[in-house]
């Protein structure tokens, strides 16, 4: 629900290019004159210095003459609009958290400095290399734009310029980010909420006298185990020692198939290549067995240059583990960049986020026979035997690449760096769970990462563990307490609306052929509805066959965490070679979250994402319909997004497109790739379309379809919807968590979320009355319609 670069767009991320960058630009790219910007200037800040004249904004030269036909210089166009909106608002909140750092530039001219200051000071502009900012260079219409563009979020006062900054405003300037948290805004709200809620679940179990063995006595048992600092910090990283020196006594290649890690569930060589149960993509009926090799922790850009940032921090807080675990620090530095050396080669030989949805590239099937023979160095086979699978004939591999750059990196010659791997790993498993000086570290390193201050309660942490692996326990009480049948009433009867309506869009559409129509609604027919909770009468869960030991027992965070994942890999031997249950919940109700599953072909809405400002049983129709209708909507149309659309209504890979029909989609989004990529998140941070594809196709398709129902909804008020719409994605974060996301998340940034959306819908024109003198106006013919 929630949060493939062309090569330009990665170069222009990568060194947080904004619009002084765009020197770079295609030969034919035409600047703008004087006079055509002094034109544009006048247009876009009508109504916030209504009747400026024009000689306000241009001045002569030494001649007297104001040479409009030349072209504009930055340090002109910058000054000219400064000018033409009088100034800039202070910045404060949002704008201050994402706004472009003030530079000490050591070129700019005498004449420029003071008319310049208010610009660089609002933070819309940044220099075209390390302290230039290259005054004399030109300017194109499409830079001038966007320096517009960023001035509209800066005063967010008016709907038609910017919707959602002028929705939001008072929110977005005053928001505080809880210490620990690296956004505020709506979902947060939520989120921190339905914490609230788990916390006092769990404190039910905890105050409680549990049963021997019972789901209470297991919480209370690892959240003793979490909560207990003393115990973590005088044992230290004590729980891997035994495994550091096993791998110190690995000889040679075939000791990693013979050598076991954390408490004999893992083979040394499975922490290179490992296997796992999925759901087969083609018989949606079956479970396949997946190769999983390792793979690198970081976005791409990072290994590549493009987030510095990100690679600094990374590799301060391995080298302070390191150091934590006996390390030499310089030689913990040296080691710190070696694995990141190591893992730049996993990351760049594999898939790119966006090639991660094509079927065609994550489905490649294997004999196992062949497999084995992908690793001529090793038995993989042992690996296999060790988890104690039941024989198969084929396995899936999701990453041809990462797999043959693993293979290859199995050698006896790099014996000593994949020691090293795999002692940095097990350090990096254990952190969370050893004492307070680890976790002051990894505080710190989030913090670095994400640009945000202070840590979130030991408390909360604990809760949220307990609740992410005792899921079912902490589900089933947690549904008891907060999951209301007026909830999944309501949901329920609001899918089934959504759902005709998207069947009336589908019938309609002039792209698609009869032939395509009938599978497409077919796939809607069939559409299986999750809401609120599963029943967890009909529910075994893979817990019951965890053994957790209290601290008096002789038991330790550590020791349970290993304990879990052994029923984990318990659970997943048992369904490897029986038929998938289609009617099974794979979230749990706490989660605040919705999903589409392409396997089950099903929409799902826990209990904990209706709550707050998403749903409300006493909020008016239209608002709900903005908020979590809009969400259903985007869920229903994740069934015919770039990736959805390769599922049949049973929720197997198929192809039940016309050859034309699946060009005229391709064509549809290659269009919407190109009406996202390069939009900005924050000053300077731009999204990649092609990363982003199959977000934004449902987020279109939403919002036509909620759209549609407003229209057939008698007194429907259009502009509470869209408002409503707007603050669903109300959020706030720092530049260094805006840089993060736009690198891995698949979802645009928020604000894209709700302007870009509204601007290829066209009763939002009607309904504002937008035209073409507006920030939010996008004509007709490039606005972007799939669904």
């Amino acid at each position: 629900m929630m949060r493939l670069r062309q090569w330009l767009a990665v170069f222009l991320a990568a060194v947080m290019v904004t619009t002084t960058t765009a020197w770079a630009a295609p030969a034919q790219e035409e600047y703008a004159t004087r006079g055509e910007a002094v034109e544009m200037l006048l247009t876009a800040a009508d109504d916030y210095r209504p009747d400026a004249p024009k000689s306000d904004i241009i001045k002569g030269y030494g001649d007297g003459q104001l040479h409009e036909e030349q072209p504009v210089t930055r340090a002109e166009a910058l000054i000219m609009l400064t000018r033409a909106f009088g100034g800039f608002p202070e910045l404060k909140g949002n704008n201050l958290r994402r706004a472009i750092p003030r530079e000490d530039f050591t070129d700019i001219p005498k004449w420029a400095e003071a008319e310049l200051e208010p610009a660089l000071e609002a933070g819309i502009v940044e220099g075209t290399a390390p302290g230039k900012f290259s005054p004399d260079e030109p300017v194109t219409e499409q830079q001038l734009e966007l320096w517009i563009d960023r001035v509209f979020t800066l005063y967010g006062t008016n709907l038609k310029d910017s919707f959602y900054s002028t929705v939001n405003k008072g929110e977005l300037e005053t928001l505080t980010i809880q210490d620990g948290q690296s956004s505020a805004g709506t979902i947060d709200d939520v989120i921190n909420l339905v914490d609230e809620q788990i916390a006092e679940v769990i404190a039910d179990a905890v105050n409680s006298d549990p049963e021997p063995g019972s789901p209470q006595e297991k919480i209370k048992i690892l959240y003793d185990n979490i909560m207990d600092m003393d115990a973590r910090n005088a044992a230290g990283y004590d729980p891997i020692k035994p495994d550091l020196a096993a791998i110190d006594a690995i000889d040679n290649l075939e000791d990693l198939q013979t050598t076991e890690l954390l408490g004999g569930t893992k083979l040394a060589l499975g922490l290179f290549v490992g296997f796992g149960v999925g759901i087969d993509s083609l018989d949606s009926n079956v479970y396949s067995m997946n190769l999983v090799p390792a793979s690198a922790p970081l976005s791409k850009q990072t290994y590549t240059g493009g987030n510095d940032t990100q690679k600094q921090a990374y590799l301060k807080y391995i080298t302070t583990l390191l150091t934590l675990c006996g390390w030499d620090e310089a030689q913990a530095a040296r080691d710190a960049q070696a694995v990141f050396n190591f893992d730049a080669k996993l990351s760049a030989a594999s898939l790119s986020p966006a090639d991660q949805h094509d079927l065609e590239k994550i489905y490649n099937v294997y004999s196992y026979e062949d497999l084995c023979s992908e690793f001529p160095t090793v038995d993989i086979n042992a690996v296999y035997e060790k988890v104690g699978y039941q024989p198969t004939d084929t396995v899936i591999v999701g990453d041809v690449g990462l797999m043959e750059c693993v293979s290859g990196l199995l050698t006896e010659e790099n014996l000593d760096m994949l020691k090293l791997y795999l002692k940095v790993g097990l350090v990096k498993y254990g952190a969370g769970m050893f004492g307070e000086d680890f976790r002051e570290a990894t505080i710190t390193y989030t913090q670095e990462l994400f640009g945000i201050s202070g840590s979130t309660p030991l408390e909360t942490v604990a809760a949220t563990r307990v609740s992410d692996y005792l899921y079912d326990y902490v589900g089933e009480a947690y549904a008891e307490k907060y999951c209301t049948e007026q909830m999944k009433e309501d949901i329920t009867e609001m899918t089934h609306d959504i759902i005709a309506v998207y069947k009336e869009r589908i019938q309609n559409l002039t792209w698609m052929s009869e032939e395509t129509k009938e599978k497409a609604i077919l796939k809607l027919d069939h559409m299986r509805i999750n809401v609120g909770a599963p029943d967890y009468d009909t529910i075994t869960s893979a817990m019951d066959n965890a053994q957790l030991k209290s601290t008096a027992d002789g038991g330790s965070y550590f020791d349970n965490m290993i304990e879990i994942s052994r029923a984990v890999q318990m659970e997943d031997v048992r369904l490897f070679g029986t038929p998938v249950d289609k009617d099974q919940w794979i979230t749990t109700p706490q989660a605040v979250n919705a999903f589409y599953m392409p396997s089950f072909n099903s929409i799902n809405f826990p209990a904990a994402f209706m709550q707050g400002e998403i749903y409300s049983e006493d909020a008016a129709y239209e608002e709900n319909l903005g908020t979590v209708g809009t969400v259903i909507a985007h869920e229903i149309s994740h069934a015919f997004d770039s990736s959805g659309s390769q599922y049949d209504e049973q929720g197997n890979a198929a192809n039940w497109w016309t050859e034309a029909d699946a060009a005229a989609f391709d064509a549809l989004c290659q269009d919407t790739i190109a009406y996202y990529d390069g939009q900005e998140a924050a000053p300077g941070i731009v999204m990649d379309g092609a990363l982003t594809l199959t977000e934004n196709i449902a987020d279109l398709g939403a919002m036509a379809c909620a759209t549609a129902v407003g229209e057939k909804t008698e007194g429907f008020d259009f502009e509470a919807f869209y408002k409503s719409y707007a603050n669903l994605w109300l959020s706030t974060s720092s530049r260094e968590t805006v840089q993060y996301y736009a690198e891995s998340d698949t979802h645009s940034a928020d604000a894209i979320r709700v302007d870009r959306v509204l601007q290829s819908t066209d009763k939002f024109y009607e309904v504002f009355g937008i035209d073409a003198d507006d920030g939010m106006y996008v004509p007709p013919e490039e606005r972007v319609h799939i669904w």
